[in-house]
Parts: C-alpha cells; structure tokens; sequence
C-alpha cells in the first residue's frame, strides 16, 4: 500500500504519492461545492458547515504532509 512507502523507502511508490494532492484538493473542491448546495436546498443543517469545512481542510493537510514524504524519499534513494 501507499502508507508502506515511508516504512520502505520504495521510491517508485513514493512517487505514486504525487498525484493523490491534486486529486485530494479536486476533491475538496467538489466536496465544498455540494455543501453550500446543501446548505442552500436546506438539507443540512448550518452547524454542521464548520465542522464538514475543518475535515476537508485536514484532509487537504494529509494529503500535502504525504506529497512532502514521498518527494524525501524519492530524493534520499537517489543516494
């Protein structure tokens, strides 16, 4: 799996872990858009906007953490 990269240093599968970012803020943005839908059509209720917004930003965090560890490993197994 993609969290086995760090444990291994296998940069080739580091290097898959460039593209999950940008798939991961395409999705944020998608994800934020049907909120506000949501919210609008009245669907979900107003408290939970705050707490649905802090989950994708701490989604869009992990995903830039784990971009930040696979480009390491890929530039220490040049070593």
């Amino acid at each position: 799996t993609l969290m086995r990269a760090p444990i291994t240093n296998d940069a080739e599968l580091a290097s898959s872990l460039f593209s999950i970012e940008n798939r991961v803020r395409n999705m944020e943005d998608e994800l934020r858009e049907a909120h506000v839908e949501r919210l609008s059509s009245g669907v979900c209720q107003p408290g939970a906007g705050p707490v649905f917004m802090d989950l994708l930003s701490c989604m869009v965090h992990v995903a830039e953490h784990m971009k930040k560890i696979a480009q390491f490993i890929v530039e220490t197994s040049k070593y």
